[in-house]
């Protein structure tokens, strides 16, 4: 009931009918975070994947949320989806990305 309850609060919060800020290729690279190490994305025919550490259930394909926002099914899935949150710096390109939306888990390009 928990979890359905999140779910819930996490479906009102989303933005129908935006699309990300960029093509998909520029959201690709590795990103580093000094003690939670690197999340990697990569495009492999139109669909961008993550690879977040070195865990044999720590990758998944990624599916856009809302703007520059995605959703990554990691491993089975079992654990409901881990948010992917791109930020954008000044200069209009992929500087970071938000692990869970948090500025704790900020993983640097």
């Amino acid at each position: 009931a928990t979890a359905d309850s999140a779910k819930a609060a996490d479906e009102k919060k989303r933005v129908m009918n935006t699309m990300p800020s960029l093509p998909l290729d520029a959201y690709a690279g590795t990103y580093t975070h000094p003690a939670w190490g690197t999340i990697i994305i990569t495009l492999e025919q139109g669909v961008l994947d993550a690879k977040i550490g070195t865990g044999a259930n720590s990758a998944g394909p990624l599916t856009h949320w809302h703007y520059d926002t995605f959703h990554a099914m990691l491993g089975d899935a079992r654990d409901g989806p881990t948010t992917l949150q791109f930020v954008l710096g000044t200069d209009g390109k992929v500087s970071k990305v938000l692990l869970g939306g948090s500025e704790d888990y900020a993983f640097v390009r």
